[in-house]
């Protein structure tokens, strides 16, 4: 019993070094940067996808190097990078510049061992938007800072919250439940749509544009997003 135990762990041992590492966070945010560089350089090549990668844009099943991959001609202002080290997911909200135009490029890869092996992409060519995120530059430091592990929300009750946005825009009539903080503020694409702007773009842009805007929560209780009636397809 003792000599089958001793195997056992040692059978185990020898599976963990055959595995590969966990990609962290810098790992990720590599990745995004790896497949940018390739894509405005419209070379495919010098990134590794696995057998079968699945590659979309805006909705619609492309081979790596079509669509956008042919029409990018640079990299935009903005970059927002996101890492889900769980589930070996990185996330690029920015922009690029697609024959000269500034446009947002939104960037999903799922990442298996050294590969990648799912890109889906947004391409929104919007240039308004894609100036004002430009002109934003640099995301809030929030959003790439650590969180203290004694502060630090479940995977499970962080997607529960998240659907209760989008659920509660669905069903906006103004007497939902709304997992919304008093202080919240909302920048979308570029601009400051609900809040306070310091809390998205820093003191010095909030007083060159202003405060008074309606609170994001107060905007859910106004029931001012009566005109969706779906959201779907969440990337969570």
């Amino acid at each position: 019993m003792v000599r089958s135990l001793i195997l056992v762990v040692a059978g185990a041992s020898l599976l963990a070094a055959q595995s590969p590492p966990r990609c962290d966070r810098a790992c990720l945010e590599s990745w995004l940067e790896r497949y940018v560089d390739a894509f405005v350089a419209h070379a495919p090549a010098r990134v590794p996808f696995s057998k079968g990668v699945k590659f979309t844009e805006n909705g619609q099943r492309l081979e790596p190097g079509d669509g956008t991959w042919r029409t990018v001609t640079a990299k935009g202002g903005y970059a927002l990078k996101i890492a889900d080290v769980e589930r070996g997911q990185a996330v690029l909200m920015g922009t690029i510049r697609e024959a000269g135009a500034p446009t947002i490029f939104v960037l999903r890869l799922g990442i298996t061992g050294q590969q990648i092996g799912e890109i889906e992409t947004l391409v929104i060519r919007n240039q308004m938007a894609a100036e004002n995120l430009d002109q934003v530059a640099h995301p809030r430091a929030a959003w790439s800072e650590a969180v203290p592990p004694a502060s630090r929300t479940s995977r499970s009750e962080l997607v529960r919250i998240a659907n209760m946005y989008f659920s509660g825009i669905e069903r906006n009539d103004g007497k939902g439940v709304y997992p919304i903080s008093k202080t919240c503020a909302r920048l979308e694409n570029g601009s400051v749509t609900a809040g306070d702007p310091a809390r998205v773009l820093g003191e010095s842009a909030a007083v060159a544009g202003g405060r008074g805007r309606t609170g994001c929560l107060e905007q859910f209780q106004s029931g001012v997003f009566y005109y969706v009636t779906r959201i779907r397809d969440r990337r969570l």
